[in-house]
C-alpha cells in the first residue's frame, strides 16, 4: 500500500534548520565553555607565574643582600686583621701589671718593697721587609745579618728584708721564674727603721719582650 504524504517540502527544510541551529548552538555553546575554561586556566597559570616570578625577585634581592653583608663583613675583618696585627707589633707581650702580679707571688711576707722602678722602650713596629729579602735574595750581598738586640723591660727593686737569707730565697725564686732573667742583687745593708734593724736591698733583673707569655696559675710563664 503506498503512503502519500501530504506535508510540503518546506516544512522538511525547516526540520532540517532546526536541527541544524540546536546543533550549531550546541557546537557554539561547547567552544564558549572550552575557551572559558581555557581563559580560566591560563589566568590562574599567569597568575602562578607572576607569583614565582615575584618570589624569585624576592629571593635574588635576599641573596644580593646577603651578599653586601658578606662583603661588608670581609672588609670589617680585613680591617680588624690590620689592626690585631699592628696592635701585635705595638704593644708588650706581658705588661707591668703581670709583672707586678707575679713579683707578689714569689715575694715572702717577711719581705716589704719601698721603691721598684720598671723602664722599658717604646715598642717601634718591624719595618716592612723587601720582597727580595723576602725570598733570601741578595741578603746583605752574601754577609750575614746582624741580629738585634733583645728589647727587655729592666726593673728595680728595692725593699727591707730581716735578714740576707730571705733575700737569697727570694733572688733565686726570681732566677728560677721563667719570666725574668739577668736576675742579680746590686747590694744588701744594714738599716735601722722605726728602731727596727733589717737588711736594705736592691734587685735588678730584666723581662726580655722576645717571647710569647701565658698566664698560668701559677704565675706568667714563657714559651720560645
Amino acid at each position: 500500500m503506498n503512503q502519500i504524504n501530504f506535508l510540503p517540502q518546506s516544512f522538511y527544510r525547516l526540520r532540517r534548520r532546526k536541527r541544524r541551529v540546536v546543533i550549531e548552538s550546541l557546537l557554539v555553546l561547547g567552544l564558549a565553555v572550552g575557551l572559558g575554561v581555557w581563559f580560566l586556566l591560563g589566568d590562574q597559570a599567569l597568575s602562578a607565574l607572576r607569583s614565582q616570578a615575584a618570589l624569585a625577585d624576592a629571593d635574588r634581592a635576599t641573596v644580593q643582600g646577603q651578599l653586601e653583608e658578606l662583603a661588608a663583613l670581609q672588609v670589617e675583618a680585613r680591617e680588624l686583621a690590620g689592626q690585631m696585627k699592628i696592635h701585635r707589633q705595638v704593644t708588650l707581650p706581658v705588661g707591668f701589671t703581670q709583672v707586678l702580679a707575679v713579683l707578689a707571688q714569689v715575694t715572702p711576707e717577711s719581705i716589704a718593697y719601698t721603691d721598684m722602678r720598671l723602664e722599658c722602650g717604646r715598642p717601634v713596629p718591624a719595618p716592612p721587609v723587601a720582597a727580595d729579602d723576602a725570598k733570601g735574595k741578595k741578603a746583605a750581598r752574601g754577609k750575614p745579618a746582624t741580629a738585634k738586640a733583645v728589647e727587655t723591660i729592666k726593673i728595680a727593686i728595692t725593699g727591707l728584708s730581716p735578714d740576707d737569707r730571705r733575700i737569697a730565697d727570694l733572688l733565686g725564686k726570681l732566677a728560677d721564674h721563667p719570666l725574668f732573667t739577668q736576675v742579680k742583687l746590686d747590694f744588701s745593708r744594714t738599716t735601722e727603721q722605726d728602731d727596727v734593724i733589717a737588711r736594705r736591698f736592691r734587685l735588678l733583673l730584666e723581662v726580655p719582650l722576645d717571647r710569647n707569655y701565658r698566664a698560668t696559675r701559677e704565675g706568667v710563664a714563657h714559651a720560645d
